[in-house]
């Protein structure tokens, strides 16, 4: 079940996960994961593969998240493209 997405702040979740709030990334994972399921889906083909590389962005989106900087974009974006660019260097390498 997803949170609506008229209420959910990604910027303000991003920001906790930065500071290490495990909670921010559930609620994340929550929101967006079926969706960057879908994407990853469409781009590899592959549904198992997607849900590694889901769960790759993830850890990467965790990792990563103090960095994210909203001057540059909106975060759900960001994540999108932190997805879409995991299953390109997959298809890349493959």
């Amino acid at each position: 079940m997803s949170l609506p997405e008229t209420i959910f702040d990604y910027e303000a979740h991003l920001a906790a996960c930065g500071r290490g709030e495990r909670q921010a990334l559930r609620d994340l994972y929550v929101q967006e994961s079926p969706r960057l399921l879908g994407v990853a889906r469409r781009l590899v083909r592959d549904t198992a593969l997607a849900e590694d590389i889901v769960h790759d962005a993830f850890l990467k989106i965790w990792a990563c998240a103090a960095g994210f900087d909203p001057t540059r974009g909106s975060a759900r974006g960001w994540m999108f493209s932190v997805t879409r660019h995991l299953a390109l260097n997959y298809i890349r390498d493959n």
